[in-house]
This record gives C-alpha cells, structure tokens and sequence, in this order.
C-alpha cells in the first residue's frame, strides 16, 4: 500500500497521537524509574547500608 513510503507511519494525526501517547508513558516510565532508584539509594546511605549502583 505504502510502495515503500515511511511516511505514511505519520501521515495520519491519530498516528502522531498516539506516537506522542507512547514517547510520553515511556519518558514518565524512565523517570519514574530513576526517582525511585536515587530514593533507594538515599535510604540505603541513611541507614549506614553501602548503596548498590
């Protein structure tokens, strides 16, 4: 359908959307994730315990 075209991947706006839908979950995933790891870590060096990197 495309006859090797990408840009039909972003032709369409719910495409755009959604891509923006998914960069978003994964960016507030990654950052989530970093919080939570600095969190365990301030703990761990408040408790005395060495901290794991």
């Amino acid at each position: 359908m495309s006859e090797g075209d990408i840009g039909i991947l972003v032709d369409s706006s719910i495409t755009v959307i959604l891509y923006t839908v998914l960069a978003l979950a994964l960016a507030f995933t990654g950052i989530k994730h970093m919080r939570e790891k600095k969190k365990a870590k301030a703990l761990a060096e408040e408790q005395g315990q060495p901290a794991n990197a």
